[in-house]
Parts: structure tokens; sequence; C-alpha cells
């Protein structure tokens, strides 16, 4: 099972990621960021099927970041919204 994080591309954002991951591991899941993958495609056809795979995508819209923003956008183009339990903001 895979969480989807969205977190701005910086180093202050961390030990936000490494919490998360940890409590994702304790549940038997896996934290996906972006930016912590190497990518054999394109990295927005990534973040789509990260996306699409994930049980729960987390966002964290701490200065309102464009690219989380449009993460946020994109979940929910896919139909992954409250109802389905994807979309969590912190």
């Amino acid at each position: 099972m895979k969480v989807f994080v969205s977190l701005p591309f910086d180093s202050s954002f961390d030990n936000i990621y490494q919490a998360i991951d940890h409590v994702a591991n304790e549940n038997k899941s896996k934290a996906y960021r972006v930016d912590q993958e190497h990518f054999a495609k394109s990295i927005p056809d990534s973040i789509e099927r990260e996306i699409r795979e994930s049980i729960i995508f987390i966002a964290d819209i701490t200065g309102n970041n464009p690219n989380v923003l449009n993460e946020i956008g994109q979940a929910q183009a896919l139909g992954r919204g409250f109802r389905q339990g994807g979309i969590c903001f912190c």
C-alpha cells in the first residue's frame, strides 16, 4: 500500500516526510515523495501513476506551494477526493 506525500522540494520539509514515512511503515505501507525517487519515465507521468496507485494522498499546503497545489488538483481530477479517503491536508 502506498501513501503519496506532496511537499515542497525543500529540505526543511524532510522531518515531516520522515514522520509520515515512519507511520506508513508501521502500518505496512510505503510513503512516496517525488523528489526522493529516480524515474525511468517523466516526472509528471510518475506523479500521476503514484497518485492513482496510492491509498492515501497527504499534502502539506504550508506556503501555498504551486507544485503541491497542482498535485492536489491532479488528485481531485483523478477522482481522489475526501469521500474516497484520498486527500488529507496539513
